[in-house]
């Protein structure tokens, strides 16, 4: 129970819950953390499992949450986030920003917050944000205006497949 990496792990677990289609285990977790968080006044965290949680909610929907709150949110994360450093967080606001923009129909917006999803998952050293934001990306320009042949490029442009295959 005392465990140093306790929280680190749980946070993964609820991280591997949503992959897995377990949202309201993950969304379970996340608020007995974001509990515990508060308790302990760290503030850039419970930034983080907040957002977690709406990232659940977006994916499990319908969320009570209005498009507009979660935006706000995530913006006061971002204050946070960048006050820190904290290149993960900032990841994480930037997936979240994403699927509000997506939801509201707004696809060229969509592809902006890929792209700095892809820079700060990078930066972050994630592998689950790193992986998120080219995903992203495809998919907004999958939804956009932009010609085939320049979503390729694009593609192509931030994911070096070419060495993987030999």
């Amino acid at each position: 129970v005392d465990h140093p990496q306790l929280r680190a792990i749980r946070r993964h677990l609820a991280e591997t819950y949503q992959v897995m289609g377990r949202h309201d285990d993950a969304e379970g977790l996340l608020i007995d953390l974001a509990d515990e968080v508060s308790r302990d006044g760290e503030e850039s965290l419970g930034h983080f499992l907040r957002l977690e949680r709406t990232w659940t909610r977006i994916a499990k929907g319908p969320d009570p949450m209005t498009l507009q709150t979660i935006e706000e949110q995530a913006e006061d994360a971002r204050v946070a986030f960048a006050r820190r450093g904290d290149e993960q967080g900032l990841a994480q606001v930037c997936r979240v920003l994403f699927h509000v923009h997506l939801r509201r129909g707004e696809i060229t917006e969509t592809e902006t917050y890929a792209y700095q999803e892809i820079e700060h998952g990078r930066l972050s050293g994630s592998p689950r944000e790193e992986l998120a934001g080219p995903l992203l990306l495809a998919i907004a320009l999958e939804l956009g205006p932009r010609p085939v042949g320049e979503c390729i490029a694009r593609c192509e442009e931030v994911i070096d497949w070419r060495d993987t295959f030999n």
